[in-house]
């Protein structure tokens, strides 16, 4: 504190008064006051002028150690102000969807069934769970803010729409609406529970991470009890083969996104040893991948829907939320795995990747596209993050010809935006970069 002459005449006055009232002289009374010095507190801990600007905090990154406040350019004078935290374990992110309670409307119009009240609760602690679920169930979110909506894609295209609302002119209770849009019902429903128990609060639960599959889907056909002892039919199998491939050939060539769809479902199926006989799905596995290119061509019509100018505009036209391109190239690049994965085991692509350079130029050029644009696909980077995987798994030559597009820099970066926003794009990229690890 520093001496104040108005103070002190106020304590002269008052003393006089008091002298006057009392018979005594006021010199008396001013000795026994006291004196009024200036009093340092602390000492200067920096000796120039302190500005906002010359220090930073960064936000710390997700598994990193301590973070500092620390002046830009130098010390600060007097050994300096130093800020230290320790971060232990995990540092949750910070969530995507940002809505504030004050911001949200009333609804005014009658809301889906897929509906629920979240009582008691600020929409910001809403948005912040249902983020965190839809990255658990890896779904593809884009979010608006504004809007306090946010645009939802599963891995098996089910397109969906999830807005909040007041509900009341308080803002409570906060009311989350999940609206279908396109895509399998039985896949949204699933993911609709899932997203809802979490907006409330619950934990996302095994059960709602197992994808459902029909019964019958859980092991194959030849499997089943009613058959066992049952002779087989003679089939062959090259025949059975050849008749499928010639159909989705045709369905690929009639220029129509039906059709194109239907035919790389078809190729997914007769890929997938659990949904047809395993020796069929081998067949024809190699017969993509490595066949007689002059009778079936199906490998470049396939290429044809991975590379992004290789399509119609029209499939890029977007409708109810959903690319028709994107949904192309994601069921090409579900085929692409099936066959890679069966065929990795007999030691036959390794010898095609030797031979081939198809795998090279074309095949793993798109794949890294795949991985590049995981924020606008995290999907389809996820199933082009495990085709890469088995490629470098079962091939030097493959490892080494990812480690050329510069790919431990695209996986590492698509493994961070996975950790974020997609769990399946996390994993399998994790995956990728212990490969490429395994591999040097």
């Amino acid at each position: 504190m520093s001496n104040n002459g108005d103070g002190k005449k106020t304590i002269v006055e008052k003393t006089a008064g008091a002298a006057a009232r009392g018979g005594g002289r006021a010199s008396d009374f001013l000795e026994d006051a006291p004196s009024m010095r200036s009093v340092s507190l602390m000492p200067a801990l920096y000796g120039g002028e302190l500005k906002r600007s010359e220090y930073a905090i960064g936000p710390p990154s997700k598994g990193l150690g301590p973070v500092s406040l620390s002046k830009r350019g130098g010390t600060s004078a007097g050994g300096g102000l130093s800020v230290k935290k320790e971060w232990k374990g995990q540092v949750a992110f910070p969530s995507c969807w940002q809505v504030k309670t004050n911001a949200l409307e009333m609804a005014s119009f009658p809301l889906e069934r897929t509906h629920r009240e979240i009582p008691g609760v600020e929409a910001e602690e809403v948005c912040s769970r249902i983020s965190e679920a839809l990255r658990v169930l890896s779904i593809e979110a884009e979010y608006d803010d504004e809007k306090a909506k946010a645009k939802c894609r599963t891995n098996d295209y089910a397109c969906f729409r999830i807005r909040l609302y007041a509900g009341s002119e308080v803002g409570q209770p906060v009311i989350v609406e999940c609206q279908r849009r396109s895509g399998p019902g039985m896949s949204f429903m699933q993911s609709c529970r899932a997203i809802l128990s979490a907006a409330e609060g619950k934990p996302i639960t095994a059960e709602a991470l197992k994808k459902k599959v029909p019964p019958f889907m859980k092991f194959p056909t030849v499997n089943m009890k009613c058959l066992q002892g049952v002779e087989p039919e003679t089939v062959d199998r090259e025949a059975e083969v050849s008749i499928a491939l010639d159909k989705v050939i045709d369905l690929l060539r009639k220029d129509q996104h039906d059709s194109s769809v239907l035919a790389m479902e078809n190729l997914c199926h007769l890929t997938d040893p659990v949904k047809t006989y395993p020796d069929t799905a081998v067949k024809a596995s190699k017969t993509i991948l490595v066949g007689d290119d002059d009778k079936y061509n199906i490998r470049e019509d396939m290429t044809a829907l991975l590379e992004r100018d290789g399509v119609s505009p029209d499939f890029d036209h977007v409708d109810v939320g959903q690319s028709q391109a994107d949904h192309l190239r994601h069921l090409a690049l579900l085929v692409f795995s099936n066959a890679l994965a069966l065929i990795a085991k007999d030691g036959s692509l390794e010898r095609a990747i030797g031979k081939e350079e198809w795998f090279g130029e074309i095949l793993i050029p798109n794949l890294m596209d795949a991985v590049a644009s995981c924020t606008t696909s995290p999907n389809n980077a996820s199933v082009a993050s495990c085709c890469l995987n088995t490629l470098i798994s079962c091939s030097t030559l493959a490892c080494s010809m990812v480690r050329k597009y510069d790919g431990l820099q695209v996986i590492a970066r698509a493994h961070q935006y996975g950790t974020e926003r997609h769990e399946l794009l996390a994993n399998e990229t994790r995956r990728c970069l212990n490969s490429l690890e395994a591999e040097q």
